[in-house]
């Protein structure tokens, strides 16, 4: 399984089906940041998830789970279904701080919901 993928690889892959874009820019000390980026720009067919609302539950009057918790499962299956994403998908997620917003729904993705819990 190859995580990273050259931008030729990419847009060989826009508009097939069975494949979802997702555009995860987000900016830690501004929240709006990504998006605008993405109401400026995306790849063609892309979603955007937002780091603090699709991809995190709300913070915690306690501040437990940190800055942004797990979101709920059932929450996270909602917005994923709602974009076309399901166990069979393809998923393309990209920002442009290096990786590190696309890498949380990639986590999200393998290691939390598309994971069968029961043969692991």
């Amino acid at each position: 399984m190859t995580y990273f993928k050259k931008a030729d690889d990419v847009l060989e892959q826009l508009g097939k089906e069975g494949t979802v874009i997702v555009d995860a820019r987000y900016v830690l000390n501004d929240t709006e940041a990504g998006k605008r980026a993405y109401a400026e720009s995306h790849l063609p067919g892309a979603y955007y998830a937002d780091l603090s609302h699709d991809l995190s539950s709300p913070k915690r009057p306690n501040g437990a789970g940190g800055r942004h918790p797990l979101p709920e499962p059932e929450t996270l299956a909602a917005f994923l279904g709602s974009i076309g994403i399901s166990r069979n998908t393809t998923v393309i997620a990209y920002d442009d701080q290096g990786g590190a917003m696309a890498s949380r729904l990639r986590w999200l993705l393998h290691g939390w919901v598309m994971t069968d819990k029961s043969t692991s």
